[in-house]
């Protein structure tokens, strides 16, 4: 092979090269470091939630109201609307308490569940803010400005989330986060809203902590 063809192959091979270099987006990380490290500096943090699930196979929304408690990638949800539930992830095993209703009454029911498959997507809001930085488990691939926020799109680098994508939305001006959203691995959309959080100093345990009450039927997964 002549130098000439050598030389046209290198210069070819350079160009794709610098091209593949120059048109890989470079993120602006900075926004989303800064305000996850506020939440994971925090000893708790208080938030209230407004959290909307959409079923890819009916087309259904359900709506709740709430507060939620987060530390170190444990969380309480304390729903007040529709009904009264109460959602507990101590680390390791997540608790599902949901009284009565007027039309089905009856004792109140307990779903005991390990962290494992599905159940990883419930704490994964809470790994996000308070735990691991959002890039060990989520890949960027895209962010956006608008109205007042930064918005990072996200795929997850492995399965074991059971979640197909993720997007995350801060307030440009305070560094705080005001809403997660992902759908899951048979495409339902769940979105969180959140408002006026309260970064606490010290850590409340008894909010991590669940003991089914008296006559509860327990169902474990």
């Amino acid at each position: 092979m002549s130098r000439k063809i050598l030389s046209l192959l290198f210069i070819f091979g350079f160009s794709i090269a610098v091209i593949a270099k120059t048109t890989t987006p470079a993120f602006d990380l900075a926004p989303l470091n800064q305000a996850t490290a506020k939440y994971r500096s925090a000893k708790m943090v208080q938030v209230d939630v407004e959290k909307t699930v959409k079923s890819e196979l009916t087309g259904r929304e359900a709506k709740y109201k709430g507060v939620i408690y987060l530390s170190s990638g444990m969380f309480r949800m304390v729903n007040s609307e529709p009904d009264k539930s109460v959602l507990v992830f101590d680390g390791s095993t997540i608790w599902n308490e949901q009284a009565a209703s007027a039309d089905f009454p009856g004792p109140v029911q307990v779903t005991k569940s390990r962290l494992s498959g599905k159940s990883k997507s419930q704490a994964l809001f809470a790994n996000l803010l308070t735990k691991d930085p959002v890039t060990k488990n989520f890949k960027v691939m895209n962010v956006k400005k608008e109205n007042g926020t930064t918005i990072y799109e996200g795929r997850p680098l492995n399965t074991e989330l059971n979640v197909q994508s993720m997007s995350l939305k801060i307030a440009t001006s305070s560094k705080l986060v005001t809403e997660i959203s992902y759908t899951d691995d048979i495409g339902n959309l769940t979105v969180m809203k959140f408002k006026n959080p309260q970064f606490k100093k010290s850590i409340d345990k008894k909010m991590f902590q669940y003991k089914p009450p008296k006559g509860a039927q327990v169902n474990e997964l």
